[in-house]
């Protein structure tokens, strides 16, 4: 099993790498434009939450966009292969932050967030920087979904998870993979992140 938790967590780094590739050109058209609208949170995790999403078509379009000119650079005989991608990409709202927006809050943990800067340049820090393939989320099975296992410990009433860090990766003072909270139980959802152990 955690053989197959680490493969898993290399596929969806490339994964996400691929997506972020993407979303530095597609994300310049998609927040310069302010391309975005109010929608439901499709992640049933942040209830019935409403979310600042870019338009499904335009994310369509500015992906197509952002694969041509990655197909022109290199790879030029594959040239449709690159577009057809981006535009997959960017019509499934990998770029999307259900979560949070699309427009970060004014406040990130106890720091403003570019406080004095334009909502475009906000938002393509926010998107293609710091979120860049948070959409990846929506993926069927690329949630690490915690199970009773031996990171659990019996309370008597059911298994809580033993709080900390699962299936990580260690550079320096910086851990990539899975934060588990305290109080997670089985059946929980646990975001790969990134962090200072």
């Amino acid at each position: 099993m955690r053989v197959l938790g680490w493969c898993y967590w290399a596929v969806y780094q490339l994964a996400s790498l691929v997506v972020g590739a993407y979303g530095l050109i597609a994300l310049l058209p998609l927040c310069a434009f302010k391309l975005w609208h109010s929608r439901p949170s499709e992640l049933a995790a942040f209830g019935n939450r409403t979310v600042i999403a870019f338009h499904p078509a335009a994310a369509a379009l500015a992906g197509g966009l952002a694969g041509a000119v990655i197909g022109a650079i290199a790879w030029h005989e594959y040239l449709a292969m690159w577009i057809l991608l981006g535009g997959l990409i960017g019509g499934w709202g990998a770029w999307d932050n259900d979560e949070d927006g699309v427009i970060p809050p004014a406040v990130v943990g106890s720091a403003p967030f570019l406080p004095t800067s334009d909502v475009r340049y906000r938002a393509y820090v926010w998107s293609a920087l710091r979120n860049f393939a948070n959409g990846l989320r929506k993926l069927p099975g690329a949630t690490y979904v915690i199970t009773p296992a031996l990171a659990f410990r019996d309370t008597g009433s059911g298994y809580v998870a033993t709080d900390g860090w699962r299936q990580c990766l260690t550079t320096g003072r910086i851990r990539i993979g899975w934060n588990i909270h305290r109080e997670a139980a089985p059946g929980d959802i646990a975001w790969p992140i990134a962090g200072r152990p």
